[in-house]
């Protein structure tokens, strides 16, 4: 119990059990706001081990944020992921709403999935000086990582000799 008072007591400001010739105790001042307080203490504590046993956490999702959506299944063809992305106008904890053109959507933050490279406004504010820096070495990445990428080389193509008339 997060009260630690019986409900009787907290309900007729007394205890029940009590022997019949004893007066009444005068009701205690504040005893629901005292029972609320504590009530919500322990709530909140028993939340906060909650979280850390699931190893619950947020949702890094901040408004302005280009997501995209997973839209209903239909049948099994049907893509994992909605290809036009949707801008975040509003987060309250899990429920998340977004907007693609004149549509808005609302569902909870695991329908969503952030857009992968995507910065956001002010860490591109920031990153606007260094970027002719580092442009020539992020090119010279891409490159490594696309030939790292083929396994094999390419093999010749030509067509075949029956179609060469």
């Amino acid at each position: 119990m997060t009260t630690t008072l019986s409900p009787g007591e907290v309900l007729f400001g007394r205890k029940l059990r009590t022997k019949l010739l004893q007066c009444m105790s005068a009701i205690q001042d504040g005893l629901h706001e005292r029972v609320r307080e504590k009530d919500d203490d322990k709530k909140r504590i028993m939340k906060k081990n909650a979280d850390i046993t699931n190893h619950a956490n947020s949702p890094p999702l901040m408004i302005g944020d280009n997501m995209l959506l997973k839209p209903k299944k239909c049948n099994k063809l049907t893509t994992p992921l909605v290809p036009k992305p949707c801008t975040v106008i509003v987060v309250k904890e899990t429920m998340v709403t977004a907007k693609r053109q004149n549509h808005e959507v609302t569902r909870n933050s695991s329908y969503f999935k952030l857009i992968p490279g995507y910065v956001r406004d002010e860490e591109q504010s920031d990153n606007d000086s260094t970027d002719d820096e580092k442009a020539e070495p992020i090119q010279q990445e891409v490159q490594q990582q696309e030939s790292q990428l083929r396994r094999y080389p390419l093999r010749r193509r030509k067509s075949p000799e029956r179609l060469n008339l």
